[in-house]
């Protein structure tokens, strides 16, 4: 008999697709599921819509309560689930038909604990590879932590139910959330397995009333609810989660922490694109990029980039300005270009090469590791990836001299 996947759907104000995302996860080739879906104090239409399917299909569990956002609703479903495995379905998204199949078979055959699938977010997409990761291997580790942006959402994932006991999503934090919960899993994680298939397919509002362009109304420079500032509020999280990992799974990193606060540079390669990809003025995003410049946080995280063999320009650098604004031009149109050409790459990762292009002092000498940052440089320095030849020729177009390679 087929094992019990329970699928949580949080939902509010969704009646123009609720019903879609629902036919989606009912029609599925795996047919065991436990579906738990929690009204989040809809004001529309969604709470009788789903009700009437659960009538017709009793695998459809309908939980109500008042309005308290996502992290609520999903808190009050893991409440509520008997599944063997767990997988988390956004109210307006949907997913492939044998998306379920698909997951729970990577579990079982590769005996692992965590699946995850690719997926055609415009802003996040990923370009994951068939590929097993061991968490008791410290490249394994770093690798899925870093290359990949795993950590990111809870979406195109699923677990084997074991690894979320005890955890629940924080209430009080509403950017990243995401984030932590997955990350507060890889203790109880021994391996995980990535499929190259695209299965979960993103479904953007055309109004624009998500979390992206809520930050760009909001205004750059006059507000700190940007995903730097915003994620640095998770950061005392992410130092406890990944401290717990690496002492669960017995990683020689020098410092645990150090992975958490490597993660406030990907931060602001997450805002570039994302802002890129949302058309803010470049004149902003520079003003933004030099405010981050200075924050101990960042410092810090670029700081740790020593140990890679990177040597990056200091904050208090008597040409750093000027220098600043070169880098965000360059990430910002190597960007922009990536995103035009829907390049096979994960668009932070042209905006990590372009920094590295202009931050980092030619005394670096990075050594060979999986380490995202290090193989971009090599990427660039040999010229042999399109990701690579996008950000080489952009920096041509500015009269940037080109990266040498120290022996």
């Amino acid at each position: 008999m087929q094992k019990l996947v329970s699928i949580i759907v949080p939902m509010f104000n969704a009646s123009n697709r609720i019903e879609t995302c629902l036919n989606s996860i009912l029609n599925q080739t795996y047919q065991n599921l436990e579906v738990v879906v929690v009204d989040d104090g809809s004001k529309d239409n969604s709470y009788n819509l789903v009700k009437r399917l659960a009538e017709k299909d009793n695998r459809i569990k309908l939980l109500i309560q008042e309005n308290g956002g996502v992290s609520k609703a999903r808190n009050t479903a893991l409440d509520n689930i008997s599944g063997d495995f767990v997988e988390f379905v956004d109210s307006d998204d949907t997913i492939e038909k044998d998306m379920v199949e698909t997951m729970v078979n990577l579990l079982e055959s590769n005996d692992c604990d965590l699946a995850e699938c690719n997926n055609d977010h415009p802003f996040f997409r990923t370009f994951l590879h068939d590929q097993i990761y061991d968490f008791s291997k410290k490249e394994d580790f770093l690798s899925f932590y870093q290359e990949i942006y795993a950590p990111l959402f809870p979406w195109n994932k699923m677990w084997r139910r074991k690894c979320l006991e005890g955890l629940k999503f924080n209430e009080n934090i509403h950017f990243s959330e995401d984030e932590l919960f997955n990350s507060g899993t890889y203790k109880n994680v021994r391996k995980a397995v990535t499929t190259s298939r695209i299965l979960y397919k993103y479904y953007i509002d055309p109004l624009g009333s998500g979390t992206i362009m809520n930050m760009v109304r909001a205004g750059v420079l006059d507000s700190s609810k940007t995903f730097f500032f915003m994620g640095l509020l998770c950061l005392p999280s992410r130092l406890e989660y990944f401290k717990e990992a690496v002492n669960k799974h017995l990683l020689d990193f020098d410092d645990p922490t150090d992975l958490a606060y490597i993660r406030v540079f990907d931060y602001v390669m997450l805002e570039w694109f994302a802002y890129v990809a949302a058309h803010v003025n470049e004149e902003m995003l520079e003003k933004e990029l030099v405010r981050i410049y200075s924050t101990k946080e960042f410092q810090t995280s670029l700081n740790l980039h020593k140990k890679f063999g990177f040597d990056f320009y200091d904050a208090n650098d008597k040409d750093i300005i000027n220098r600043l604004a070169l880098a965000n031009r360059l990430m910002v149109r190597s960007c922009a270009k990536a995103l035009n050409y829907q390049l096979p790459a994960i668009p932070a990762q042209v905006v990590i090469a372009s920094f590295i292009y202009v931050m980092s002092k030619p005394s670096s000498n990075p050594v060979k590791s999986r380490n995202i940052t290090n193989m971009l440089y090599y990427q660039l320095i040999d010229n042999a990836t399109p990701l690579a030849y996008l950000v080489n020729d952009t920096a041509k177009e500015l009269g940037l001299n080109p990266l040498a390679k120290n022996e």
